[in-house]
Order: structure tokens, then C-alpha cells, then sequence
């Protein structure tokens, strides 16, 4: 699942504003399954979503606080430095 999250993410720093079903679209998974990651990444501060269903990136701040996601080899390859 570590996996879809970085992919989540990068696609939301690519596109904010994104909903679930747009996502969901994009990585070729249940609408329902993308609708409760996402759900448990804002829990997390991963990223955030405004009223009526919009997700975006966290906020700096929350960056800078450690509530980011983890780089991983996949985010890496996604997102190289």
C-alpha cells in the first residue's frame, strides 16, 4: 500500500485539486479503495483536502514537522532529485 500512497501523493503535487474519482481513474483502482487511502492520509497530514472532496499537498509546516510522506524508492523514481 506504501506503493499507492507515493503514487497518491505525486499525483496530487502534479495536479492539486484532484478528487477521487479523478485519481482513482489515474491509477486504475476502486474509486472506493483510493476514497479511504486518502481519507487515511489526511488523517496522517500526508495530504489535505478541502470542502467538497478536493485533495492537495500538505502544507509546508507540516512538512517541516515530520507528518510528510516518507521518501521511498518509488517516490525517488517518481520525483528524482
Amino acid at each position: 500500500m506504501a506503493d499507492t500512497r507515493a503514487l497518491l501523493i505525486r499525483l496530487i503535487r502534479d495536479y492539486p485539486g484532484s478528487t477521487p474519482a479523478d485519481l482513482a481513474k489515474a491509477v486504475d483502482l476502486p474509486a472506493a479503495t483510493v476514497r479511504k487511502t486518502l481519507s487515511r492520509m489526511a488523517d496522517k497530514g500526508q495530504v489535505r483536502v478541502a470542502p467538497g472532496g478536493a485533495y492537495y499537498p500538505p502544507e509546508p509546516e507540516a512538512m517541516t514537522r515530520g507528518h510528510a510522506a516518507p521518501v521511498t524508492p518509488v517516490t525517488q523514481s517518481l520525483n528524482p532529485l
